[in-house]
C-alpha cells in the first residue's frame, strides 16, 4: 500500500521576512502589467530504490492584473521540463513507450532464436516479462505523476490571488506538487510578517488535504490533517537591497489514514526591498510517511526558486545551474577521463548498441577544451553523413550502429556548443591571483595567453592575462572561454548542421 498526495485546500508556504530596519515591515509591491517569472527546481532522493534521484523542473509566469486595498491578482502559467528543457506543447509530454512483443516475434540476439523456441532458458523469458512489467509500472507512475502533480508535470494557467504578506488566498485551478509541497504557484510567494520585520517570529497552521491510498490497483480518497510549524529569522544580509532570512518547518498530520505523515526542514530565502517581490530559496526536507513513485518510505527533498531575469532564464532551459556559480566545478563537474574513454569506445568501435538516452551522463558534465582529442572525436564523428536506411530493406546491425553513433555525437556536440555559448552570458566576479581584486564580469573569449572580459559595472571590455587570474577563474577560462578560430569554428557548425542537431 501506498499514500499519494492528491490534492490540497490551503497552500504549503514558505514563510520568510526581512531582515530590514527595526520597526519597519516588508510587503509585496506588484505594479498591474508587470510579469514576474521564477524557476522551480525540486530534487526528490529516495535511497531504498533503484534508481534514487528524481530532478523535476518548471518555470511559472505570474502576469500581475490587479492591486486592491488588501490583496494582488495575477494570472499564472506553468510550464512543465523534460530532460533537456522546456517542453513546448502539451502534446510534447509522453509517458514511456511500452512494446509489449510477443515472445514468439523476440529474438535472442546470441542465437538468433525466438524466446518460444524451446532451447532457450527459461530465465531469458523471465527477464523479459519482468522488462514488460516494469515498463507498464512505469507507464502507471508516469501517468499518476500528471494526475495529482499538474503544478510540475503539465502545463497549468489560472487566475490566484494573494496578499501583500504573500499568503496565497485562491486559484482557481490546481498545481499540485509532490510530497505535501502544495501548489508550485505557492512556493516562490515568500511569507512576510505583518510586524517588525527585524524580530524573528513564528506560526502554527491546521491544514486539511487529500491523500489516495493505492493498493493493488485500486484507490479511494481520504481525507486528513496535518499541522504546520514554520519559524523564520532574518539574516545578515550581504546587498542593502535584500532581505535575507533563515527558515525552519516542521509538519505532522494524517493519522486518520494509518500512516504518520511528518515533514522537517530548513533552508533560506531572499526577497528584495527595492521592487518588493521574491528573489530566490531554498529548503531541504525530509519526508516520512508518504510516497513518490512505486516506492521508498523515507525521501530527501530539494525544493528551491529563482527569479528567472535575463541570462539567468537561458541558463535554466538549458537544465544549468541558473546563479553565478553555474561555471563552477561544483555545478558543473568537469569530464572525467573514465567517461571520456567511454565515448571513444562507443564511438570509434561501436562495439556495442548505442541509444539516444546515453547523452544523458555527458549533459551533466562540462564540454572539454575546444580541440581537445576528445572534443576532435565527437566533432568528426558527428560530421559524417547518416547512412541511407532503406525502407523496403531492414537495416544491417552495423549500419544501424554507425547512424546511431552519429547521431549521439551531433547531440552531445550540440550540448557542448550551447555551454559555451551560455558560458558567454554567465555574469560573476574574476578575481586576481591575490584574491584581492576582483570585477563583476561576463567573458567574451580568450587566446592562449589572456581573456576577454566585459564589465557588467560600467560596461567596459577589458584584457586580463590567464596568469593573473586566480587558479578557479583561469580554470573556467580555459574550460568554457573559445579562441577565435575555435568561434569561427563553433559559428561555421551552427550556420551548417540541421535544425535540432
Amino acid at each position: 500500500m501506498r499514500l499519494l498526495v492528491l490534492g490540497f485546500l490551503a497552500c504549503v508556504l514558505t514563510a520568510s521576512h526581512a531582515a530590514h530596519a527595526r520597526g519597519e515591515s516588508l510587503r509585496y509591491r506588484p505594479q498591474v502589467g508587470q510579469e514576474w517569472i521564477y524557476g522551480v527546481e525540486l530534487r526528490i532522493v529516495c535511497r531504498d530504490v533503484r534508481k534514487p534521484e528524481t530532478r523535476k523542473r518548471c518555470r511559472i509566469h505570474y502576469q500581475i492584473t490587479a492591486v486592491n486595498n488588501d490583496s494582488w491578482e495575477a494570472s499564472f502559467k506553468t510550464i512543465p521540463y523534460g530532460q533537456h528543457g522546456p517542453y513546448q506543447n502539451p502534446e510534447d509530454i509522453r509517458g514511456p513507450v511500452i512494446r509489449t512483443q510477443s515472445i514468439s516475434k523476440v529474438t535472442v540476439r546470441s542465437s538468433g532464436q525466438t524466446l518460444n523456441h524451446p532451447g532457450v532458458p527459461d530465465f531469458a523469458r523471465a527477464s523479459h516479462e519482468r522488462m514488460i512489467q516494469n515498463a507498464v509500472r512505469m507507464k502507471q507512475i508516469s501517468e499518476n505523476n500528471r494526475k495529482y502533480y499538474p503544478g510540475v508535470y503539465q502545463f497549468c494557467s489560472g487566475q490566484m490571488q494573494a496578499n501583500f504578506q504573500g499568503e496565497l488566498i485562491s486559484a482557481t485551478t490546481s498545481t499540485n506538487s509532490p510530497l505535501l509541497l502544495g501548489p508550485i504557484i505557492g512556493l516562490p510567494l515568500v511569507r512576510l510578517s505583518e510586524n517588525d520585520t527585524s524580530e524573528p517570529y513564528g506560526y502554527k497552521d491546521i491544514r486539511k488535504l487529500n491523500i489516495v491510498r493505492v493498493k493493488d490497483g485500486n484507490a479511494d480518497t481520504t481525507a486528513t490533517s496535518y499541522s504546520l510549524l514554520q519559524t523564520v529569522t532574518p539574516a545578515a544580509s550581504s546587498s542593502p537591497h535584500v532581505a535575507q532570512f533563515d527558515v525552519e518547518t516542521e509538519m505532522a498530520g494524517g493519522v486518520n489514514t494509518g500512516s504518520a505523515i511528518r515533514l522537517s526542514g530548513s533552508g533560506f530565502n531572499d526577497f528584495s526591498t527595492q521592487d518588493g517581490m521574491p528573489l530566490q530559496g531554498r529548503t531541504d526536507y525530509n519526508v516520512q510517511g508518504l510516497s513518490f513513485g512505486i516506492s521508498g518510505k523515507s525521501f530527501d527533498v530539494e525544493a528551491s526558486f529563482l527569479r528567472l531575469d535575463g541570462w539567468r532564464r537561458e541558463l535554466f532551459d538549458a537544465m544549468m545551474i541558473a546563479n553565478a556559480k553555474a561555471l563552477s566545478k561544483a555545478a558543473m563537474p568537469r569530464l572525467p577521463s573514465q567517461l571520456s574513454a567511454e565515448i571513444q569506445t562507443r564511438l570509434l568501435k561501436s562495439d556495442r548498441m548505442i541509444f539516444i538516452s546515453d547523452r544523458e551522463p555527458f549533459s551533466r558534465y562540462a564540454p572539454p577544451p575546444h580541440g581537445s582529442k576528445i572534443w576532435s572525436i565527437v566533432d568528426a564523428m558527428a560530421n559524417r553523413e547518416m547512412e541511407d536506411e532503406s525502407p523496403e530493406a531492414k537495416p544491417s546491425t552495423d549500419q544501424k550502429r554507425t547512424n546511431d553513433a552519429i547521431e549521439l555525437s551531433r547531440a552531445i556536440r550540440k550540448r557542448w556548443i550551447d555551454v559555451y555559448r551560455l558560458a558567454t552570458k554567465v555574469e560573476r566576479n574574476w578575481a586576481d591571483t591575490s584574491g584581492s581584486f576582483s570585477v563583476p564580469a561576463r567573458m567574451l573569449g580568450r587566446t592562449d595567453t589572456s581573456v576577454a572580459l566585459l564589465r557588467t559595472d560600467n560596461g567596459q571590455r577589458i584584457n586580463v592575462p590567464l596568469e593573473r587570474l586566480s587558479n578557479e577563474d583561469r580554470e573556467i577560462a580555459e574550460t568554457f572561454g573559445l579562441t577565435p578560430d575555435a568561434l569561427n569554428e563553433v559559428r561555421q557548425i551552427e550556420s551548417t548542421r540541421p535544425t535540432g542537431t
